[in-house]
């Protein structure tokens, strides 16, 4: 084992048993999320920590006192709304390497409308994105969606015209905070790229979504040139540190567009793991620019787990 420690914020998501089984034998590993006890019974209960929501003003603080409290080298968000603010976890401790890209890129690229005009702005085909209110300028069917949100929240296809005032009903986002985008049709793709702390592109990992429901449920790893040529343009127009999400389509045409950029690791990065490439270290250390994975396949299936509390009854 290195002696690197690292924490994972939402810890309670559907990654965190795989992440802690592939890696436990190389890092400390600790695992931090709003909600402590969706966080999986098989990782050490001195591994899991609470947190309050990013949206609380004890936030800050709180994971800034988790990491001192456990001497943390390396912060791997996994939540949006989190990497906002973590800039200040950085100021407050200094010596810790924050897994994640750049303020300024983060800020675009968690804006839906924004981040598709300024990959257009840099040549990147994209599809026609824009606000709401426009969308019979993009055409119908279309896909409705926030410009700010995450795991598929309020993501719906409109069909006609009148479906726009439904969504708006529907969801609560008025036109100004919600985007209407072409509606891609193809096979679906979300590829993790993965680059060091000097924005340099160590490795494109193309995951083929199988089956999704909010979150990827199957998928594989797939080496298509396309997808992987496609991500090396769109990380060579807007280079960042870290490893990141390319959410994309190759359609039946034969384009390869991307419709959103996750500027953190996604739920696939377990998969990741399992393939071969550890994240973690290009970030930390920085490798050959290259890295050779192997192709993997991803079931996630629900499990059940119980605690005897019999005795305290």
């Amino acid at each position: 084992m290195s002696d690197i420690t690292v924490l994972i914020t939402g810890g309670g998501g559907s990654a965190s048993e795989a992440v802690y089984r592939l890696l436990n034998h190389r890092y400390r590993l600790h695992f931090a999320d709003a909600d402590i006890c969706s966080i999986p019974a098989s990782i050490p209960v001195d591994s899991r920590h609470p947190v309050p929501f990013a949206s609380e003003p004890e936030f800050i603080d709180s994971l800034s006192g988790i990491c001192t409290d456990n001497n943390v080298d390396m912060l791997v968000p996994a939540v949006d709304e989190e990497l906002v603010k973590l800039k200040e976890i950085v100021k407050k401790n200094p010596t810790i390497k924050l897994m994640a890209p750049d303020f300024e890129y983060v800020k675009t690229m968690l804006d839906k409308l924004n981040s598709m005009n300024f990959l257009e702005d840099k040549g990147i085909p994209v599809p026609r994105t824009v606000p709401l209110a426009e969308a019979k300028s993009v055409g119908f069917p279309c896909i409705a969606k926030p410009r700010w949100g995450r795991g598929s929240r309020g993501v719906f296809t409109l069909n006609k015209p009148e479906d726009v005032d439904a969504y708006i009903q529907l969801t609560g986002y008025d036109a100004d905070n919600a985007v209407a985008q072409e509606k891609l049709y193809g096979e679906e793709y979300t590829v993790s790229v993965v680059a060091d702390s000097h924005e340099e592109l160590h490795c494109v990992v193309p995951i083929h979504v199988d089956v999704k429901r909010g979150i990827t449920i199957r998928a594989s790893v797939i080496e298509n040139r396309s997808v992987i040529d496609a991500c090396e343009r769109i990380h060579n127009a807007a280079p960042a540190k870290a490893t990141y999400n390319v959410q994309l389509m190759q359609t039946n045409d034969g384009r390869v567009l991307p419709f959103e950029i996750n500027p953190r690791i996604s739920t696939t990065f377990c998969l990741v793991l399992a393939s071969g490439i550890d994240p973690f270290s290009v970030f930390m250390e920085g490798r050959n620019r290259a890295l050779p994975y192997r192709g993997n396949k991803l079931q996630r299936y629900w499990i059940n787990e119980f605690s005897d509390f019999s005795k305290s009854v």
